[in-house]
């Protein structure tokens, strides 16, 4: 039994089921990163490697280009740099801009005015999107247990 296998064999908590279904699909991230990857600049790859990061560990990147230009893999790029390597990756449809209220994804237009400060604003990959949002429903379907048989 590797660690990843944990949920199969004991009751947790959502947020380490979750976690442990974003670990399980650590081998599908990585084949998305190697096709994309090699066909991106260097400050590409550090955002996008950046925004991974991010939602590996359970949340969306804010999109807030003075948060990239402080995380680690971006250490020393300029705030313009980045903002002109994000909007290249907009643009080709490599990154969307999310807005999100009660972490669920929404359409800006459609959210009352009441609740217009409540919109976060985020960078997602639409490909790890599609991974990340299967291996969580998948998590979170309940399952029945029965002591002493295989699962």
């Amino acid at each position: 039994m590797n660690v990843i296998e944990l949920d199969k064999y004991m009751a947790v908590l959502p947020r380490t089921r979750n976690f442990l279904a974003l670990l399980r699909i650590g081998n599908e991230i990585a084949l998305a990163l190697e096709h994309i990857l090699p066909a991106l600049t260097q400050t590409e790859q550090r955002v996008i490697c950046t925004i991974v990061a991010f939602r590996m560990q359970g949340s969306l990147m804010p999109a807030d280009i003075t948060l990239l230009a402080h995380c680690p893999q971006l250490l020393g790029v300029s705030e313009g740099e980045i903002m002109g390597v994000v909007e290249n990756l907009v643009h080709n449809g490599v990154l969307e801009v999310s807005s999100m209220v009660d972490g669920e994804f929404v359409d800006p237009a459609t959210v009352p005015k009441s609740r217009a400060a409540e919109v976060q604003v985020c960078f997602s990959w639409p490909a790890l999107e599609r991974l990340v949002l299967k291996a969580l429903d998948n998590a979170n379907r309940p399952r029945i247990v029965v002591p002493g048989a295989a699962q």
